[in-house]
């Protein structure tokens, strides 16, 4: 989960350049909101083991049903949060230029806009549901990667969390980066 924007994140703060100062702190600040996003969807509700009081004799129904649906909230905020970043990415490159370089930009911004999703838990099941960038794909038509990851168990949950925790850590490193090279290249006057 949020490999591709590792993986993009890692790209865009290791080729920075100031030509866009305003939109290189957009994509800072925009970053540090998925990072927000990712700490609260690691630390809410998904690794719960379901015998939380808060979970029990819920209006929801079963304490699965509670927290199924208050993990969904977070990935919407999640996935709204990281959509409105991979949106921005784009306009670091040149014109008629894609982020990633098989794409297309339209391809590109229809495929975030319209499909893409950080993961849901599927209505009635365990399982996460994730439509991710296909970052090895050869050709824009395969930009979907498809994955699941069941979290059935308090184990599995767990382990997801860690992973997430993982991963914020690996975009906080993103986000220092993109920081010194606005406080070293940037100035004030450049912002307003």
């Amino acid at each position: 989960m949020l490999s591709d924007i590792v993986s993009l994140t890692n790209m865009v703060a290791d080729n920075l350049n100031n030509e866009n100062p305003k939109l290189v702190f957009k994509i800072y600040e925009s970053l540090k909101d998925v990072i927000d996003k990712v700490d609260k969807t690691a630390n809410h509700y998904l690794a719960l083991d379901f015998s939380e009081e808060f979970l029990q004799n819920s209006s929801f129904g079963t304490p699965e049903m509670k927290w199924r649906y208050f993990l969904n909230e977070d990935l919407k905020s999640l996935n709204k949060s990281v959509k409105n970043y991979l949106l921005l990415l784009p306009h670091l490159c040149k014109e008629n230029k894609s982020i990633i370089g098989f794409a297309k930009p339209l391809s590109y911004d229809s495929f975030v806009r319209d499909e893409y999703n950080v993961g849901f838990v599927e209505p009635c099941g365990m399982n996460l549901l994730i439509d991710q960038l296909n970052l090895k794909a050869k050709d824009e038509y395969c930009l979907a990667e498809f994955k699941k990851i069941d979290l059935s168990t308090y184990a599995k949950r767990k382990a997801l969390m860690k992973h997430l925790e993982i991963q914020k850590g690996t975009l906080k490193s993103g986000l220092e980066k993109i920081k010194g090279f606005i406080l070293k290249n940037i100035s004030v006057e450049d912002l307003v």
